[in-house]
């Protein structure tokens, strides 16, 4: 009886001690919460803590976004974008080119992301010019945030560009090598068709209306003996064009195209323009004069400027559409055999006008 009285005064104090203990430390299911189903919106949500101080969370909108503090060290690439260059050596072929030591043909063309140099070597008889970097549609572009390159004489280093080029050496006769040219035209300063324009080949289409405007006082070129054909033409150049080919007459009155400075050369040209109708501008306020004009463009200048209208023509071209502010002037260009498109069915409208196009148009139209 005793020995029950103490087994039973054991059992109450343990029953006691263990009644002040957590449930969960003797639980053997999860009391968290755990297996049930969470709130909505909860189960899914996590703390990030980035690894280091430095971590770089990319912006959801736009991933492929370069991330600004990434460490970049000497082992990580750092190209750009890759690029085309096309080599052109001009018709005079008055040297070659090498890039890096190679040597290049007329044509040949390097796609690369790392800066390239090309070096231009003079033949006998001639001496480098000048190099000339337009884009693949034939855009005059200086170096800047697009493009990187670097002239150094008979050196051009490209560093990147965001679009394709075409690099040209330009050379010219060498007057102090001689008579090595075998011509009796006087020298570099001959304003002969043999001597004038070093890039206008005699089996060019456009020979005879390049050197037509030069004899008309229409274009010099763009310097003494380089008319550059296959650049775009700009819109400041194309009313100086008409301007001259109308004999330049007095202009007087308020100019109202802002971009369009009074020093400018192209300042009277763009104001008679403006006063014969032949151009709105891009704006009421601007006119945009060194933008690349479109073929389109250079019709309807050339339509305005003779006034007259034309009737019955079929329309061969199945980029032109009727409505467009350029449709009537393409049909009356194709009726003057101004122009025959860029393919049988095809006139390209929007596509800049080569210097080499606009001079041909003029010459067709008004060198009758």
């Amino acid at each position: 009886m005793r020995n029950s009285k103490k087994i039973m005064s054991i059992l109450i104090t343990l029953m006691m001690v263990l009644s002040l203990l957590p449930m969960g430390v003797w639980a053997d299911t999860d009391t968290t919460g755990a297996g049930q189903e969470q709130p909505a919106g909860t189960a899914d949500k996590a703390t990030v803590t980035p690894a280091t101080a430095s971590a770089v969370v990319v912006p959801v909108d736009n991933p492929e976004e370069p991330l600004e503090n990434e460490p970049v060290g000497d082992d990580q690439p750092n190209d750009g974008p890759l690029y085309t260059i096309t080599i052109k050596i001009d018709p005079a072929k008055g040297g070659t080119v090498e890039m890096d030591g190679t040597a290049m043909s007329n044509g040949d063309k390097v796609t690369t992301s790392a800066a390239i140099t090309l070096t231009a070597k003079a033949n006998k008889g001639y001496k480098f010019d000048k190099w000339e970097v337009v884009t693949a549609s034939a855009i005059e572009v200086a170096t800047g945030a697009a493009v990187d390159y670097k002239e150094n004489g008979e050196s051009l280093t490209v560093t990147k560009s965001a679009f394709d080029l075409i690099v040209t050496a330009l050379f010219k006769k060498d007057s102090s090598s001689g008579s090595s040219s075998g011509s009796s035209s006087g020298g570099s300063s001959s304003s002969s068709e043999a001597e004038q324009f070093y890039d206008v080949p005699k089996d060019s289409y456009y020979h005879d209306a390049v050197y037509w405007a030069l004899k008309k006082g229409i274009t010099d070129g763009t310097s003494e003996h380089y008319f550059s054909p296959l650049i775009s033409c700009t819109r400041a150049q194309v009313v100086t064009f008409l301007y001259r080919a109308a004999g330049c007459p007095k202009v007087s009155g308020d100019m109202p195209f802002t971009d369009v400075p009074a020093n400018a050369y192209y300042h009277d040209a763009v104001l008679w323009a403006y006063q014969n109708g032949i151009t709105d501008g891009t704006t009421p306020t601007t006119f945009r004069p060194e933008w690349a004009v479109t073929r389109a463009q250079v019709v309807t200048f050339l339509y305005r400027y003779d006034g007259e209208t034309v009737d019955g023509v079929e329309n061969p071209f199945s980029d032109v559409e009727e409505g467009e502010y350029y449709y009537q002037p393409v049909l009356w260009a194709v009726a003057n055999k101004v122009t025959e498109g860029t393919s049988a069915t095809t006139f390209t409208p929007e596509r800049s006008c080569y210097r080499a196009e606009v001079v041909t148009m003029l010459c067709r139209h008004l060198g009758k």
